[in-house]
């Protein structure tokens, strides 16, 4: 949990910095944010098996590959990024009950 916190934390960031502006790109700094993020995910998927196998069935690395510089298509990334935060805590505080 607290690794896919960490990548929707630095999502999160770029979200904070696109979400007010209207261009239909993202700008560089998110750009290279993004990439961040990209080699943030693989890295982690590469310290643990679980995490690898949480991004392998939520196909989350393709999405983020998917992006390129499209400004909607990171909110949408970032939207989707909530839901499996959310579907994480939620399964996850249901088992340990």
């Amino acid at each position: 949990m607290s690794k896919l916190r960490n990548l929707y934390s630095m999502a999160a960031d770029i979200y904070n910095a696109e979400r007010l502006r209207s261009e239909s790109t993202l700008s560089e700094q998110s750009m290279e944010r993004l990439t961040m993020l990209r080699i943030r995910t693989v890295y982690e998927c590469g310290r643990e098996m679980k995490t690898s196998e949480f991004v392998k069935d939520t196909k989350l690395l393709q999405y983020i590959k998917g992006v390129g510089n499209n400004r909607e298509s990171f909110l949408q990334l970032f939207h989707y990024m909530e839901a499996l935060v959310a579907y994480h805590r939620y399964y996850f505080h249901e088992k340990e009950a």
